[in-house]
């Protein structure tokens, strides 16, 4: 099922799968691999053909009512549930704390601005 969308996404936006690859760094053969259904990407992998295809997340993990199609050992988010692999713990980590440090930063700007304000 998810093969049928990544084909149809890249048909959609115009990519062979040879394009699909050198876009998002990957061999054509492992693009083969997901459009005939022998493997399945990884969610850090399935964001990068979203944005290679223009398509959203959601349209390659979610079926028709919403839920997660196939996930085998990879990352899958949908509206209900997580099913995530160590790699993407990691990954997901490291964004809350880079968005951690972004929010600090914003709230020292506000401060100084309000300071300056009151001058």
């Amino acid at each position: 099922m998810q093969g049928v969308k990544i084909k149809n996404a890249m048909k959609e936006a115009g990519l062979t799968q040879e394009n699909l690859a050198r876009k998002i760094g990957v061999k054509q053969s492992e693009i083969s691999r997901w459009v005939i259904g022998k493997r399945v990407p990884k969610l850090s992998t399935l964001k990068k053909i979203s944005a290679a295809t223009g398509k959203p997340l959601s349209f390659f993990v979610e079926n028709s009512s919403g839920t997660i199609i196939n996930t085998g050992s990879n990352a899958i988010i949908d509206k209900n549930q997580t099913v995530i692999n160590s790699s993407d713990i990691e990954l997901l980590k490291k964004d809350v704390d880079l968005q951690k440090k972004e929010m600090e930063i914003l709230k020292l700007q506000i401060e100084l601005l309000k300071k300056d304000k009151k001058k």
